[in-house]
């Protein structure tokens, strides 16, 4: 090792010499790269905690100003990437019980949640605030007063009543269809071309009506197009490449749209296994929620996905032709539909696919998914994501970092932390290492 820090936390992010850490409690670190030394620590405390919890996809959001953008109890932060000094702070103007997004788009700050403006109990609102945190633009879903009348056969999501412990808020369990709709946001706003592009529910209780697609003006916040997809409990946050809006939704649908238009250009909806439909609900709802939220990889004109129903399904982006499929490890029983473990995303790089399975690294031809070569980590649940770096393929194992030859899959090293590895990146000439004592630092092969 070159060196090692003691104390807990994940490495997320090396650059111009530093080394950012999240801290177990929340708090934020900026380590020397070189030598692991202590520059500046950024505590959790009542107006800036859960930081490392607050990020998009577990990222945090570097702005071109030299600050870290992030989200703390009921405010956006921007903290100085060198000094570690708060340089602005803003209150949301949602709900700090409310879960938003952060994103970092075209010179806005993206949030989203609980509208405290609304005279409507229960309405969202996507919110947008130029670098120094002054307000851009608002623009409100559609309201939750009016109940509406329609047919109560959305999906049911039996997912988050389970996850209270019984203790199910009252409009959870009411489901009539005399009920106020709830119009909320989900994933990550994404912005490109000019376009802002969020996915937004309709929920009655616990009955998912509707969900849609939407593209805002990135300068005024007013909608460009709003493209229905079906019922979708947990769509997945869009990825944009070349003009394609990509995103999942039930039963591991995948949906390409037209970023300038909205218009569906394909969607794809893979074969299940009988044993991952639930049967109906004694109501009459059906149970049919397979699902995954984790966003498509989109690389040299395929799609990858993930889902929770353990397979890993690659796609052409053209036109959603299925190109074949891998098992990734998960239960077949009828419960596998619910809370099923998600491996990390796939590792895309010169035609090579890497992705973990069962309790193996398995390297792909991105072609036809014919396998190249296996290598077995140890365990099964696995965090975080293979990283390519120095001509290598480092890969956590259950007791440290194993890297490989991406050729053939041998083992050119293995690094032992005393555990397994919770955090894994890489700098110009060296791999980071969040282990259960702290954060090592190693040289590449």
């Amino acid at each position: 090792m070159r060196w090692s820090a003691p104390g807990f936390g994940v490495p997320f992010a090396v650059r111009e010499g530093r080394l950012y850490v999240d801290g177990v409690y929340g708090d934020l670190h900026c380590l020397r790269a070189d030598n692991g030394k202590s520059l500046w620590q950024r505590p959790s405390d009542e107006k800036n905690r859960n930081v490392r919890g607050d990020r998009p996809s577990g990222e945090v959001v570097f702005a071109p100003d030299g600050t870290i953008l992030a989200r703390s109890a009921g405010d956006l932060v921007a903290i100085d990437a060198a000094g570690g000094e708060i340089r602005w702070r803003v209150e949301r103007p949602c709900d700090v019980n409310a879960h938003p997004r952060v994103a970092y788009a075209t010179g806005l700050v993206i949030d989203n949640g609980l509208d405290r403006e609304s005279r409507v109990a229960g309405t969202y609102a996507d919110f947008a605030h130029r670098p120094h945190g002054d307000a851009a633009w608002r623009h409100v879903l559609a309201p939750a007063a009016a109940a509406r009348t329609r047919p109560t056969n959305g999906v049911r999501d039996p997912v988050r009543i389970e996850r209270r412990f019984g203790s199910v808020a009252e409009d959870w369990n009411d489901t009539s269809p005399t009920t106020p709709e709830r119009h909320e946001s989900r994933g990550n706003p994404v912005a490109s071309a000019g376009l802002v592009f969020t996915t937004e529910i309709v929920r009655r209780g616990a009955v998912y009506l509707e969900a849609f697609v939407v593209a805002l003006d990135t300068d005024t916040g007013e909608p460009r197009w709003r493209c229905p997809i079906p019922p979708a409990v947990h769509p997945s946050t869009p990825v944009v490449v070349d003009g394609t809006v990509y995103l999942t939704g039930d039963n591991f649908r995948v949906h390409a749209l037209d970023s300038a238009t909205g218009r569906v250009r394909w969607s794809a909806l893979p074969e299940l296994a009988p044993t991952l439909r639930l049967p109906a609900a004694e109501d009459g709802i059906p149970y049919d929620v397979n699902h995954t939220d984790a966003s498509p990889v989109v690389s040299g004109g395929i799609l990858y996905l993930a889902s929770h129903d353990g397979m890993l399904r690659a796609y052409r982006t053209n036109d959603g032709t299925p190109l074949w499929s891998l098992r990734t490890g998960a239960s077949d029983e009828p419960t596998s539909a619910v809370g099923t473990r998600a491996h990390p995303l796939p590792v895309v790089d010169g035609g090579i696919v890497y992705v973990y399975a069962e309790e193996d690294l398995v390297a792909l031809e991105s072609q036809d998914g014919r396998v190249r070569w296996r290598a077995s980590t140890g365990w099964a649940s696995v965090y975080p994501a293979p990283v390519l770096a120095g001509g290598l393929v480092h890969a956590p194992t259950d007791n440290g970092v194993m890297s490989l030859d991406p050729v053939d899959g041998r083992r050119v090293r293995h690094l032992d932390v005393g555990g397994r590895a919770r955090g894994l990146i890489a700098g110009p000439e060296t791999l980071y290492i969040g282990g259960p004592d702290g954060i090592h630092a190693a040289d590449l092969p």
